[in-house]
Protein backbone atom coordinates (compact mmCIF):
# COMPACT_ATOMS: atom_id res chain seq x y z
CA UNK A 1 0.00 0.00 0.00
CA UNK A 2 1.38 3.32 -0.98
CA UNK A 3 -0.82 6.42 1.04
CA UNK A 4 -0.40 9.66 -0.10
CA UNK A 5 -0.02 12.84 2.44
CA UNK A 6 -0.83 16.23 1.25
CA UNK A 7 -0.75 19.16 3.37
CA UNK A 8 -2.16 22.37 1.82
CA UNK A 9 -0.52 24.82 3.61
CA UNK A 10 2.72 24.12 1.97
CA UNK A 11 1.15 22.57 -1.60
CA UNK A 12 4.32 20.82 -2.64
CA UNK A 13 4.78 18.77 0.35
CA UNK A 14 3.48 15.40 -0.52
CA UNK A 15 4.66 12.52 1.64
CA UNK A 16 4.81 8.77 0.57
CA UNK A 17 4.44 5.73 3.47
CA UNK A 18 4.77 2.24 2.45
CA UNK A 19 2.88 -0.30 4.48
CA UNK A 20 2.66 -3.89 4.56
CA UNK A 21 -0.85 -4.73 4.50
CA UNK A 22 -4.49 -3.06 4.31
CA UNK A 23 -4.95 -2.95 8.16
CA UNK A 24 -1.94 -1.42 8.63
CA UNK A 25 -2.84 0.95 6.53
CA UNK A 26 -6.26 1.68 8.06
CA UNK A 27 -4.52 1.87 11.09
CA UNK A 28 -2.17 4.00 10.01
CA UNK A 29 -4.68 6.67 8.62
CA UNK A 30 -6.92 6.43 11.43
CA UNK A 31 -3.92 7.03 13.54
CA UNK A 32 -2.55 10.03 11.61
CA UNK A 33 -6.17 11.49 11.60
CA UNK A 34 -5.94 10.99 15.29
CA UNK A 35 -2.36 13.64 15.43
CA UNK A 36 -3.71 16.05 13.42
CA UNK A 37 -7.03 17.10 15.05
CA UNK A 38 -4.84 16.64 18.40
CA UNK A 39 -2.22 19.18 16.93
CA UNK A 40 -5.22 21.29 15.26
CA UNK A 41 -9.00 20.60 16.48
CA UNK A 42 -9.89 23.04 14.03
CA UNK A 43 -8.41 21.82 11.11
CA UNK A 44 -10.67 20.78 8.49
CA UNK A 45 -9.01 17.04 7.04
CA UNK A 46 -9.86 13.94 5.11
CA UNK A 47 -9.29 10.18 4.43
CA UNK A 48 -9.78 9.52 1.11
CA UNK A 49 -10.44 5.78 0.56
CA UNK A 50 -10.99 4.74 -3.28
CA UNK A 51 -12.88 0.97 -1.71
CA UNK A 52 -14.92 3.07 0.84
CA UNK A 53 -17.98 0.69 0.14
CA UNK A 54 -15.50 -2.25 0.71
CA UNK A 55 -13.57 -0.77 3.91
CA UNK A 56 -16.47 1.46 5.52
CA UNK A 57 -17.13 -1.01 8.23
CA UNK A 58 -13.33 -1.41 9.17
CA UNK A 59 -12.99 2.00 9.34
CA UNK A 60 -15.47 3.18 11.57
CA UNK A 61 -14.70 0.63 13.76
CA UNK A 62 -11.23 1.86 13.88
CA UNK A 63 -12.26 5.33 14.07
CA UNK A 64 -14.32 4.62 17.24
CA UNK A 65 -11.33 2.99 18.73
CA UNK A 66 -8.93 5.45 18.86
CA UNK A 67 -11.16 8.59 18.48
CA UNK A 68 -14.44 7.94 20.49
CA UNK A 69 -13.98 4.69 22.82
CA UNK A 70 -16.86 5.67 24.83
CA UNK A 71 -18.94 5.04 21.61
CA UNK A 72 -18.50 1.18 22.91
CA UNK A 73 -21.01 1.43 25.36
CA UNK A 74 -24.57 0.86 23.93
CA UNK A 75 -26.11 3.99 25.38
CA UNK A 76 -23.49 6.25 23.32
CA UNK A 77 -23.86 4.30 19.80
CA UNK A 78 -26.10 7.33 18.25
CA UNK A 79 -23.10 9.77 20.00
CA UNK A 80 -22.01 12.94 17.52
CA UNK A 81 -18.59 11.86 16.04
CA UNK A 82 -16.20 13.97 14.78
CA UNK A 83 -16.11 12.06 11.67
CA UNK A 84 -18.23 11.31 8.95
CA UNK A 85 -18.38 9.64 5.98
CA UNK A 86 -19.61 11.05 2.21
CA UNK A 87 -21.27 6.97 1.67
CA UNK A 88 -24.09 6.05 3.69
CA UNK A 89 -25.09 2.62 4.44
CA UNK A 90 -28.10 0.31 3.06
CA UNK A 91 -31.45 1.02 4.70
CA UNK A 92 -31.94 -2.74 5.57
CA UNK A 93 -28.29 -3.07 7.72
CA UNK A 94 -30.41 -0.80 10.57
CA UNK A 95 -31.96 -2.79 13.10
CA UNK A 96 -35.56 -0.94 13.37
CA UNK A 97 -35.89 -1.93 9.13
CA UNK A 98 -34.21 -5.37 9.33
CA UNK A 99 -36.46 -6.52 11.97
CA UNK A 100 -39.24 -5.28 10.45
CA UNK A 101 -38.71 -6.88 7.57
CA UNK A 102 -38.42 -10.04 9.21
CA UNK A 103 -41.71 -9.50 10.90
CA UNK A 104 -43.35 -9.48 7.40
CA UNK A 105 -40.88 -12.57 6.30
CA UNK A 106 -42.02 -14.20 9.59
CA UNK A 107 -46.18 -13.53 9.05
CA UNK A 108 -46.33 -14.90 5.63
CA UNK A 109 -43.48 -17.89 5.90
CA UNK A 110 -45.09 -21.07 4.90
CA UNK A 111 -42.51 -23.45 5.14
CA UNK A 112 -40.38 -23.68 7.79
CA UNK A 113 -38.96 -21.06 9.84
CA UNK A 114 -35.33 -21.45 11.91
CA UNK A 115 -34.83 -20.88 15.52
CA UNK A 116 -32.67 -18.70 15.74
CA UNK A 117 -34.35 -16.32 13.53
CA UNK A 118 -37.13 -16.31 16.03
CA UNK A 119 -34.99 -15.81 18.88
CA UNK A 120 -33.71 -12.90 17.08
CA UNK A 121 -37.10 -11.34 17.15
CA UNK A 122 -37.66 -11.74 20.59
CA UNK A 123 -34.91 -10.23 21.59
CA UNK A 124 -35.89 -7.20 19.81
CA UNK A 125 -36.84 -4.04 20.99
CA UNK A 126 -38.67 -2.56 17.76
CA UNK A 127 -42.31 -4.85 18.65
CA UNK A 128 -44.76 -4.91 21.08
CA UNK A 129 -43.94 -4.29 24.73
CA UNK A 130 -40.46 -5.50 24.55
CA UNK A 131 -39.32 -3.98 27.52
CA UNK A 132 -41.81 -4.55 30.19
CA UNK A 133 -41.73 -8.00 29.03
CA UNK A 134 -38.04 -8.44 27.69
CA UNK A 135 -37.27 -11.40 30.55
CA UNK A 136 -40.13 -13.22 29.81
CA UNK A 137 -39.28 -12.96 26.52
CA UNK A 138 -35.33 -14.21 27.55
CA UNK A 139 -36.78 -17.01 29.37
CA UNK A 140 -39.09 -18.12 26.35
CA UNK A 141 -36.09 -17.97 24.04
CA UNK A 142 -34.29 -20.75 26.35
CA UNK A 143 -36.70 -22.99 26.56
CA UNK A 144 -37.60 -23.16 23.19
CA UNK A 145 -33.86 -23.69 22.69
CA UNK A 146 -34.68 -27.00 24.90
CA UNK A 147 -38.13 -28.08 23.40
CA UNK A 148 -38.26 -27.57 19.93
CA UNK A 149 -35.93 -28.47 16.88
CA UNK A 150 -33.68 -26.06 15.18
CA UNK A 151 -36.25 -25.59 12.13
CA UNK A 152 -40.18 -25.63 12.77
CA UNK A 153 -43.41 -24.54 10.88
CA UNK A 154 -45.15 -21.36 11.75
CA UNK A 155 -47.78 -23.26 13.26
CA UNK A 156 -46.05 -25.07 15.73
CA UNK A 157 -44.28 -21.91 16.87
CA UNK A 158 -47.96 -20.82 17.21
CA UNK A 159 -49.36 -24.00 19.40
CA UNK A 160 -46.00 -23.91 21.36
CA UNK A 161 -45.89 -20.16 22.26
CA UNK A 162 -49.75 -20.77 23.46
CA UNK A 163 -48.83 -24.00 24.94
CA UNK A 164 -46.52 -22.25 27.44
CA UNK A 165 -48.40 -19.22 28.27
CA UNK A 166 -51.66 -21.21 29.20
CA UNK A 167 -52.81 -21.39 32.58
CA UNK A 168 -51.55 -19.83 36.22
CA UNK A 169 -48.45 -21.19 35.84
CA UNK A 170 -47.32 -20.03 31.90
CA UNK A 171 -45.34 -17.19 31.21
CA UNK A 172 -46.24 -13.73 31.21
CA UNK A 173 -46.21 -12.76 27.89
CA UNK A 174 -49.80 -10.79 27.17
CA UNK A 175 -48.32 -8.44 24.81
CA UNK A 176 -45.68 -10.27 22.99
CA UNK A 177 -48.06 -12.86 22.58
CA UNK A 178 -51.17 -10.80 21.14
CA UNK A 179 -49.01 -9.08 18.67
CA UNK A 180 -48.02 -12.54 17.17
CA UNK A 181 -51.35 -13.64 17.20
CA UNK A 182 -52.75 -10.65 15.17
CA UNK A 183 -50.05 -10.15 13.39
CA UNK A 184 -49.93 -14.27 11.76
CA UNK A 185 -53.87 -13.85 11.46
CA UNK A 186 -54.07 -10.50 9.62
CA UNK A 187 -51.45 -12.39 7.33
CA UNK A 188 -53.74 -15.38 6.89
CA UNK A 189 -56.56 -13.65 5.77
CA UNK A 190 -55.33 -11.59 3.14
CA UNK A 191 -55.83 -12.50 -0.77
CA UNK A 192 -53.14 -14.88 -2.41
CA UNK A 193 -52.14 -11.80 -4.90
CA UNK A 194 -52.42 -8.39 -5.13
CA UNK A 195 -50.70 -5.07 -7.08
CA UNK A 196 -47.86 -3.87 -5.18
CA UNK A 197 -49.75 -0.38 -4.26
CA UNK A 198 -51.83 -2.56 -2.21
CA UNK A 199 -49.40 -5.36 -0.48
CA UNK A 200 -47.55 -1.69 0.84
CA UNK A 201 -50.48 -0.73 2.53
CA UNK A 202 -51.41 -4.28 3.66
CA UNK A 203 -47.45 -5.04 4.80
CA UNK A 204 -48.09 -0.82 6.69
CA UNK A 205 -51.20 -2.18 8.66
CA UNK A 206 -49.29 -6.22 9.01
CA UNK A 207 -46.33 -4.17 11.05
CA UNK A 208 -49.25 -2.10 12.90
CA UNK A 209 -50.64 -5.50 14.25
CA UNK A 210 -47.41 -6.18 15.77
CA UNK A 211 -46.87 -2.54 17.60
CA UNK A 212 -43.95 -1.84 15.38
CA UNK A 213 -41.77 -0.17 16.10
CA UNK A 214 -42.41 -0.77 19.67
CA UNK A 215 -43.62 1.24 21.96
CA UNK A 216 -40.68 2.91 23.64
CA UNK A 217 -39.33 6.68 22.07
CA UNK A 218 -37.28 6.47 18.97
CA UNK A 219 -33.54 7.78 19.11
CA UNK A 220 -33.17 10.38 15.91
CA UNK A 221 -31.39 7.61 13.95
CA UNK A 222 -34.31 5.32 14.24
CA UNK A 223 -36.78 7.62 13.63
CA UNK A 224 -35.02 8.69 10.40
CA UNK A 225 -34.44 5.01 9.58
CA UNK A 226 -38.08 4.64 10.07
CA UNK A 227 -38.74 7.81 7.87
CA UNK A 228 -36.61 6.43 4.86
CA UNK A 229 -38.27 3.35 4.98
CA UNK A 230 -41.73 4.82 4.37
CA UNK A 231 -39.96 6.11 1.04
CA UNK A 232 -39.16 2.36 0.10
CA UNK A 233 -42.85 1.58 0.80
CA UNK A 234 -44.16 4.32 -1.40
CA UNK A 235 -41.27 2.83 -4.05
CA UNK A 236 -43.04 -0.67 -3.40
CA UNK A 237 -46.49 1.12 -4.43
CA UNK A 238 -45.31 2.58 -7.57
CA UNK A 239 -44.73 -0.91 -9.54
CA UNK A 240 -47.90 -1.92 -10.44
CA UNK A 241 -47.57 -1.11 -13.92
CA UNK A 242 -43.90 -3.53 -13.60
CA UNK A 243 -45.19 -6.21 -11.64
CA UNK A 244 -49.04 -6.77 -12.08
CA UNK A 245 -50.64 -8.80 -9.11
CA UNK A 246 -48.50 -10.74 -7.01
CA UNK A 247 -48.27 -13.04 -3.83
CA UNK A 248 -47.49 -11.63 -0.45
CA UNK A 249 -43.90 -13.63 -0.62
CA UNK A 250 -42.67 -11.80 -3.61
CA UNK A 251 -43.83 -7.92 -2.54
CA UNK A 252 -41.70 -8.80 1.18
CA UNK A 253 -38.62 -9.82 -1.48
CA UNK A 254 -38.94 -6.79 -3.56
CA UNK A 255 -39.41 -4.87 -0.26
CA UNK A 256 -36.33 -6.55 0.59
CA UNK A 257 -34.71 -5.52 -2.64
CA UNK A 258 -35.87 -1.86 -2.29
CA UNK A 259 -34.55 -1.57 1.26
CA UNK A 260 -31.20 -3.16 0.58
CA UNK A 261 -30.44 -0.99 -2.62
CA UNK A 262 -32.00 2.77 -0.69
CA UNK A 263 -28.73 4.61 0.97
CA UNK A 264 -29.17 5.71 4.38
CA UNK A 265 -27.10 8.52 5.78
CA UNK A 266 -28.34 10.05 9.49
CA UNK A 267 -27.90 13.85 9.82
CA UNK A 268 -25.46 15.11 11.10
CA UNK A 269 -25.79 17.82 14.20
CA UNK A 270 -22.17 18.98 13.35
CA UNK A 271 -19.88 19.98 10.78
CA UNK A 272 -17.20 16.84 11.00
CA UNK A 273 -13.44 17.75 11.23
CA UNK A 274 -12.90 14.44 9.82
CA UNK A 275 -14.47 13.31 6.73
CA UNK A 276 -14.11 9.68 5.29
CA UNK A 277 -14.79 10.35 1.16
CA UNK A 278 -14.23 8.60 -2.10
CA UNK A 279 -11.97 9.91 -4.23
CA UNK A 280 -14.46 11.98 -6.32
CA UNK A 281 -15.59 13.84 -3.13
CA UNK A 282 -12.04 14.77 -2.19
CA UNK A 283 -11.43 16.55 -5.65
CA UNK A 284 -14.40 19.37 -4.43
CA UNK A 285 -13.62 19.72 -0.91
CA UNK A 286 -11.77 22.34 1.19
CA UNK A 287 -9.12 21.03 3.52
CA UNK A 288 -6.33 21.20 5.31
CA UNK A 289 -4.49 18.01 4.97
CA UNK A 290 -5.49 14.69 3.61
CA UNK A 291 -4.78 11.13 3.80
CA UNK A 292 -4.90 9.02 0.50
CA UNK A 293 -5.17 5.14 0.70
CA UNK A 294 -5.02 2.30 -1.18
CA UNK A 295 -2.06 4.02 -3.68
CA UNK A 296 -0.91 0.63 -5.50
CA UNK A 297 -1.70 -0.63 -8.98
CA UNK A 298 -4.22 -3.06 -7.85
CA UNK A 299 -6.72 0.03 -6.66
CA UNK A 300 -5.49 2.71 -8.17
CA UNK A 301 -5.81 4.19 -10.95
CA UNK A 302 -8.85 2.03 -11.62
CA UNK A 303 -9.19 -0.46 -14.52
CA UNK A 304 -10.26 1.64 -17.84
CA UNK A 305 -14.08 1.17 -18.78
Amino acid sequence: ALPILLTFESPQLAEHRVLTDQDAECRAAVYWAKEQLENNPQSSIAIVVPELSVLRSKLANLLDDVLHAQTLRPGFNEAPRCYDFSLGVSLSTQPIIRDALNLLRLAWQRGTILQQDVAHLLQSPYWSESLLEADARALLDARMRKDLPLSFKVSRLQNYIHKVTAGDGGMRLPATTKALQDLFHFAQTQGAKQPPSAWATLLQSALKHADWPGQRSLSSHEYQARKSFDGVLAELASLDDLLGNIPASQAIMQLSKLALAKIFQPESTQIPRLQVMGMLEAAASPLDAMWVMGMNDHVWPPVAR
